[in-house]
């Protein structure tokens, strides 16, 4: 059975003056990768003027970046989303039988593995 929900993030900033933002990094979009796949997604922006580029950073996670050219009163940003989450067993993996009991040591060849 597929689970869906509708979410709404909304994070707004007023401010007594005019200020200058400097470049936002937005993090608000599920990773590709995630079990909960993105039907529907939308982000909103006030005011008006503002530029967005979308990339992926070396994870593959989405990054906006938001550049306000002009002096802003108020910066609203409002998140809307649709996620189809997919059941799934959390407990669906293998325990090494060296790691059954904490703490544990990986052997030496993981541990080299998994140095970097």
């Amino acid at each position: 059975m597929t689970l869906r929900l509708a979410l709404t993030h909304r994070i707004e900033n007023r401010f007594d003056q005019p200020v200058q933002c400097s470049t936002h990094w937005l993090r608000l979009r599920p990773a590709p990768h995630t079990r909960a796949r993105v039907e529907a997604y939308s982000l909103r922006v006030e005011p008006g003027t503002h530029f967005i580029n979308w990339l992926r950073d070396p994870y593959e996670n989405h990054l906006a970046r938001l550049d306000l050219p002009q002096p802003v009163t108020h910066l609203t940003l409002t998140v809307e989303l649709i996620l189809a989450l997919a059941d799934s067993n959390p407990f669906d993996f293998l325990v090494e039988s060296f790691a059954a009991q904490a703490p544990f040591a990986y052997p030496r060849q993981l541990r080299k593995e998994l140095a970097p």
